[in-house]
């Protein structure tokens, strides 16, 4: 397919992970074709100084695919600090980003994403979504009861995040249903990237506030009009209140998948009680 449009690829690697995640991501690269030209830049994210100076096994493995990419430096902050900061510093219509752990599943996952967001009205496709919501979840994970078999301390702990939870978290989050995209895999217009306000973020819980709080990235994307959509391994693409039936997310098999990554893994590699758990807080309802 001719290009029409300049998208660029943006895959994180976090080097703290080392090796093993990238070989995972450049043999699905290789294996499955995008089927739209674009461009890869590669986050270089937080190595050691020895680590930045010997990148050798990483060229290596992509001289031998014969990718063309740019490597980008970042230091500090989260995967979303890094996509931003590439946002600002490169030109490009559309970016895509990628994290560490994404896995590709599927031919013509670039194409997919684009003809998706090019419908009228779409502002972010994401290959996951979910309903969770970080204040439900508490109550569901955990009980008033006092558990014997714990701690004095345990359930000194539980209590104290119940209450967070009750009283706290209701100004960060919504309460389930709290339909949002997830950011391990993402297509957006760079302009309209560049238009969402992004808090400083130094805890993982400001983390989760951005992808799933409230006047987070999708409450921001919908408040400026435009849909935000999750995208299956065939090209299909879902609004919100149909997410729970794309058997994409923490669901069946998770048979529609396009990309996954280690929560997606963690689902499948759970026992049934634990995917039972998942679904749950996911859409509300068991696999």
């Amino acid at each position: 397919m001719s290009i029409q449009n300049d998208i660029t690829v943006v895959y994180n690697l976090w080097l703290p992970y080392g090796f093993e995640p990238f070989k995972a991501f450049i043999e699905s690269y290789i294996k499955y074709p995008a089927g739209f030209e674009h461009k890869l830049i590669i986050i270089i994210k937080d190595g050691k100084k020895e680590e930045l100076e010997d990148l050798t096994i990483y060229t290596e493995l992509l001289a031998k695919h014969q990718i063309n990419y740019q490597f980008v430096y970042f230091n500090g902050g989260y995967d979303i600090d890094a996509y931003f900061s590439v946002a600002n510093k490169i030109e490009s219509e559309y970016f895509f980003f990628l994290n560490t752990n994404s896995v590709l599943l599927a031919d013509n996952w670039l194409l997919n994403m684009y003809k998706n967001i090019c419908l009228p009205n779409v502002g972010v496709c994401s290959a996951t979504g979910s309903w969770m919501s970080y204040r439900s979840a508490v109550f569901v994970q955990n009980s008033w009861k006092y558990d014997l078999s714990q701690s004095l301390q345990v359930n000194f702990s539980k209590y104290k995040l119940l209450l967070k939870a009750l009283f706290y978290y209701p100004f960060l989050f919504a309460s389930f249903p709290n339909s949002h995209i997830r950011t391990n895999g993402f297509i957006i217009k760079r302009n309209l990237f560049l238009k969402i306000k992004l808090k400083p973020i130094q805890t993982k819980i400001q983390a989760y506030i951005f992808e799933s709080g409230r006047k987070g990235f999708s409450d921001q994307v919908l408040d400026m009009g435009f849909e935000v959509r999750m995208v299956d391994k065939n090209g299909n693409s879902f609004i919100p209140k149909n997410w729970s039936n794309a058997n994409v997310f923490w669901y069946g098999n998770q048979e529609n998948l396009m990309i996954e990554d280690n929560q997606t893994v963690k689902y499948i590699e759970a026992s049934e009680e634990e995917k039972r758990l998942y679904s749950k807080l996911a859409w509300g309802k068991t696999h």
